[in-house]
Order: C-alpha cells, then sequence, then structure tokens
C-alpha cells in the first residue's frame, strides 16, 4: 500500500459491481455528506496583524517586515506581546486560537499575485487561469467531487461567485447571509419557491428531473428543511454559539473593548449557518468572505488585528462545537488571504487602542500596500497537528522548510497555495482525494511532485 491509499474507499468500490456508481453514502441516498469545507477569506489582510503570519521565536519579527532591512517592532504594542504555544507564537490579538492549537496549522508562501481579482483566483481555485481552461474553487472541487450538490455562499462582491461555477456542473452555489435567508426558501415548494438560488436553478429542476444536481439538490433542500424544522438542532446550535461566549473570549485580550466592535451579530450569524450545515450535513461547503481591509492608509496595525481577533473567537467557539459532536475528522477550516502587506509606507492613520485598564493609547498606524506573501490557517482533526508549513526569511521572502516548525530555509521553494491545500486534501479528505491522481481530474495542473511529504505522511 502506498502512502496515498485508503483501503475503505476500495473495499468500498469492492462492493460496487456496476461501474460509475458513486461510492459516496451520501451521493447513495445517505444524509450525510462524508465531507464539510469551511472556507474563509480574509480579503488583503495584514497577516501580522492577523496573525496568519507569526514569528518563529518570542519577540522577534523576521527583519524587514515592518522596514525594509530594519529590525523593528509592531506600531501597536499588544502585537509585541507573544506567547509560545508549541511551535506556533500567539499575539495578543491572536490568543484566542491558543485553546484549539492541536487541530491548528498554519502555512507561509508565495501569493504569486499582488494585484486583488488574480491573487483571489490563486487563493481560492490554486490557479491564476480564470474560465474553462480554470479550476475549481475549493468548496466547489469538494461538491463536485461528492457527485454534485449545493455550496453556500456568504458574499458581498459579485467578482466572488464567478468562480465557483467553473468545471462544476453538478453544483449549485446559493447565496445566504444567515440561517434567515435559507429558512425562508422553504416556505411552499422548496424546489420552486427559494429566491435564495441562482436564477437558472429553475431550468436546471425544469430540464433535468433525473440529473444528478436534481437528485442532490432535491435531497439536500428537504434534508436541510427537516433539519431547520427540528428545533432541537438549531437550538444546540444556537446554545453553543452564544454571543456571551464570544464576550468571554474577546474579553481575555487586552483591547477587548476595540475588539467588540467588530463581533458583530452578522458575523455570528455566519458561523452559526456554518456550525448548522456542518452538523446537518446535507451541504458539502460554505464560503465566507470577510472584509477586505486593503489599508494603504494606515491603520491595519489595530483595526485589522480587532477583525481579526473577533473571527478567532468565532472560529474557537465552532471548532468546540464541531469536537463535542465529534465531527472533527469530516470538517476542514481553511482561512486563505489574497496576500500580506508590505513593509510601511510614510502615510499613517492614527488609531486610539483602548485598554481594558481604561488607558488611551494613540498608535500612529503607517500605511502598506500589496506584498507576494499569503498566511494561511487550516484547522481540522486531520491536519498535521499544531504544525507551521513554509517560512518567511529575514529579507521578507517566502520561503519552504523541509518540516511542519516553520523555519525559513531559502534552500526549498516558496508553497503556492495550490501546493498547501492539495496536500491537505489528500491528507483530510482521503475518501474523495486518495491519490494526487483523484485530486488532478478537478485541479488538473496540481503534479505528484507539489505534494509536500511531511503534510501527507
Amino acid at each position: 500500500m502506498n502512502r496515498y491509499s485508503h483501503p475503505s474507499r476500495r473495499d468500498l468500490l469492492k462492493a460496487l459491481p456496476l461501474v460509475g456508481v458513486p461510492y459516496f453514502p451520501w451521493a447513495l441516498g445517505g444524509t450525510r455528506s462524508p465531507y464539510f469545507l469551511f472556507h474563509i477569506h480574509c480579503g488583503s489582510w495584514d497577516s501580522w496583524a492577523s496573525g496568519l503570519l507569526q514569528p518563529e521565536t518570542p519577540g522577534t519579527w523576521p527583519t524587514g517586515i515592518f522596514q525594509p532591512g530594519k529590525d523593528i517592532q509592531n506600531p501597536n504594542p499588544l502585537l509585541n506581546k507573544h506567547t509560545a504555544v508549541g511551535s506556533f507564537v500567539f499575539h495578543n490579538y491572536s490568543m484566542p486560537l491558543a485553546p484549539i492549537s492541536n487541530d491548528l496549522c498554519l502555512a507561509m508562501g508565495n501569493s504569486q499575485s499582488v494585484g486583488h481579482d488574480e491573487a483571489f483566483i490563486y487563493q481560492t481555485t490554486g490557479q491564476r487561469i480564470f474560465g474553462p481552461q480554470g479550476q475549481p474553487q475549493m468548496t466547489s472541487l469538494v461538491a463536485q467531487k461528492m457527485q454534485g450538490g449545493p455550496v453556500v455562499l456568504n458574499v458581498n462582491d459579485s467578482r466572488q461567485t464567478n468562480c465557483f461555477t467553473k468545471l462544476t456542473p453538478d453544483v449549485q452555489t446559493i447565496s445566504a447571509l444567515n440561517i434567515t435567508d435559507l429558512k425562508n426558501g422553504f416556505k411552499e415548494d422548496p424546489r420552486i419557491q427559494n429566491k435564495n438560488f441562482s436564477q437558472n436553478i429553475l431550468s436546471l429542476y425544469k430540464k433535468s428531473a433525473s440529473s444528478t444536481l436534481f437528485q442532490q439538490m432535491t435531497k439536500a433542500i428537504s434534508n436541510l428543511e427537516d433539519g431547520l424544522q427540528s428545533e432541537p438542532m438549531w437550538t444546540d446550535v444556537q446554545n453553543s454559539l452564544l454571543k456571551s461566549d464570544i464576550k468571554k473570549i474577546i474579553d481575555q485580550c487586552e483591547d477587548s473593548k476595540g475588539i467588540d466592535d467588530y463581533a458583530t451579530d452578522a458575523l455570528l450569524d455566519s458561523f452559526q449557518m456554518a456550525a448548522f450545515l456542518a452538523q446537518e450535513g446535507s451541504f458539502p461547503g460554505f464560503f465566507l468572505e470577510m472584509p477586505n481591509h486593503d489599508f494603504h492608509g494606515g491603520g491595519s496595525a489595530v483595526d485589522t488585528a480587532r477583525l481579526a481577533a473577533a473571527t478567532w473567537a468565532h472560529v474557537q467557539l465552532f471548532w468546540q462545537f464541531i469536537k463535542k459532536r465529534n465531527l472533527q475528522d469530516r470538517v476542514l477550516v481553511v482561512c486563505t488571504q489574497e496576500f500580506a502587506r508590505s513593509p510601511f509606507k510614510s502615510e499613517n492613520r492614527t488609531v486610539v487602542l483602548g485598554m481594558n485598564s481604561g488607558e488611551q493609547i494613540p498608535i500612529q498606524c503607517p500605511g502598506s500596500d500589496h506584498h507576494p506573501v499569503f498566511g494561511m490557517l487550516a484547522l481540522g482533526g486531520q491536519v498535521p497537528k499544531g504544525g507551521r508549513i513554509g517560512g518567511i526569511a529575514g529579507t521578507y521572502v517566502p520561503t519552504g522548510s523541509k518540516d511542519l516548525k516553520g523555519q525559513a530555509n531559502s534552500n526549498f521553494e516558496a508553497y503556492t497555495t495550490q501546493r498547501v491545500m492539495g496536500s491537505l486534501f489528500l491528507r483530510c479528505f482521503p475518501q474523495l482525494f486518495p491519490n494526487p491522481g483523484e485530486l488532478r481530474k478537478y485541479w488538473s495542473r496540481f503534479q505528484d511532485e507539489e505534494v509536500i511529504p511531511f503534510v501527507v505522511a
């Protein structure tokens, strides 16, 4: 057996005499998809402020990340307060991730572009090519591999939706900002009354009564409708992801009052919907688009740090919900971004840091431009435990590595999103992608040599 083989898939295939019959219980009429991908996209966040990029050791930032060639500290003093947890180095705003760090893996790499749209495509599809010759977005890729089905989008910009239907004819995207959006579609016949479906869903239903898409969508909608009507299931989600619990996590940060402003009801709605869909099991994917925070004129050292802390508090509660229900081996959370930020510019903006002690500290936050580096977070029961993939050299250049300690090694080429996510798919979703060849059917440019051995092994 090679390192990519998965005996349960082989055994199941032997039991299916008909060629072409889907081998997943979900596609055969089961009620739960085998995997669920929760993809959170973080725009062009300041990666050091958010914690998607971390120093190798506490108190020491890589040379040149704030000013070219200079070893200095971040203007926000709370970003310079570091706590080592295993191989991770959390600052005050990323500490909400510390309690779940054993199921966490961080990656650093080359964004391959510093243009918003092109970098978005790179970080969500693995390649820059858009259109029929491109590759499907991650959640659509997973859904298509599972014989089709619906993917829920929480986006506010039309550019995001175009990547979700390319090369995935058996996947239907549904826009919903909260669970109410989904509920409102099921008042009568869900197959024709749901106003949240794309306009072409009606013609698909009418023309393809026996199609895979029709069958999967009908089953998923029916299951979801039953779940929404099942008071215990939705109540369980609401009682497990409480605003009061989010506040308890945030209150442990020294800038909690500023962070509170970013812990909005809309953000909680999104995470509650993701938790419900992951537990209910009819939808194989959920994509959440976060505010972009493209702060060329300054402010990210405080504002992006606050948004990130609020987000990580929700991620912590979401993951605790998943683990308590023993779903950690079928749920994968991925946080990506387009690119990181450049060293500081001369422009700056003053932001007042309100400490929990009551002290008001004005911070001069310099602006920054786009930089060809990315940070990525993966959370799952099968990710490399407490691992860090790739590194950032003292010249603020991404490098590869030969282990999971995140140490910059200029002898190794920097990783790309395609390499990192392809390797994680092989490791975390083995029923779908038992070997690189299965992944290559959808990500056609993924090569065997791109597999990161210490990630998949």
